[in-house]
């Protein structure tokens, strides 16, 4: 089966308003599971499911102790991992403190038989009805205008409101939002998923 794909703009980093290139990308299937994936393993080889998910469940057990001794695990034919760290921003070494410091993820660089193996595939361009949504270009006043609309009936928005009130996808809903909350029109309570907007103390100003 062939991987399907479809163009993106790359995000605008200059914000000159000028249009980025496109770039292309695979359009998800989904994701294949653990179970999927030993069905797969497991359907013509002398192998029987259980030994496989004991065999992962080692594996990942095993990476994680060496990754956190501070080496780097090799997987043949996958590839390697390992572990990052996390730390508050500081400009001088004698400010941090060891209890600041934390692992933060795993980091993964594939194998070249993975690599190899993947581009072998076939790509196919979706038809545009199954490709990826772009954000609605609704100028920043006409966002202005129906968020004040939005306001005089509710105390406040999430994110997901604002995105089907302005047809802006997630990110570029959320960059929006920070914005004004930068400039004080708006301020927010939560995060995340939860977060919820309200008008801030410069929100009298909001379409000035």
């Amino acid at each position: 089966m062939a991987a399907n794909y479809d163009f993106r703009e790359n995000p605008n980093r200059k914000g000159k308003g000028e249009k980025e290139p496109l770039h292309p990308r695979i359009v998800s299937r989904g994701i294949i599971d653990t179970e999927k994936l030993i069905a797969e393993m497991t359907r013509s080889r002398s192998i029987t499911p259980g030994e496989v998910k004991a065999t992962l469940s080692a594996l990942a057990e095993v990476m994680a102790e060496y990754m956190k001794e501070g080496f780097t695990v090799e997987v043949d034919e996958i590839g390697k991992f390992h572990a990052t760290l996390k730390a508050r921003p500081v400009t001088d070494k004698k400010e941090i403190r060891s209890s600041s410091v934390h692992f933060d993820t795993v980091k993964f660089r594939p194998a070249t038989v993975l690599r190899r193996n993947i581009q072998t595939g076939e790509l196919i361009r979706v038809t545009p009805d199954k490709g990826f949504r772009n954000s609605a270009s609704l100028p920043e006043e006409e966002c202005k205008k129906r968020l004040a609309r939005f306001f005089e009936e509710k105390p406040c928005i999430t994110r997901m409101e604002y995105s089907k009130l302005t047809g802006k996808l997630r990110s570029k809903a959320l960059e929006e939002l920070n914005k004004w909350i930068r400039q004080g029109y708006l301020k927010r309570h939560g995060s995340h998923n939860i977060a919820v907007y309200f008008p801030g103390e410069n929100y009298h100003s909001f379409q000035e």
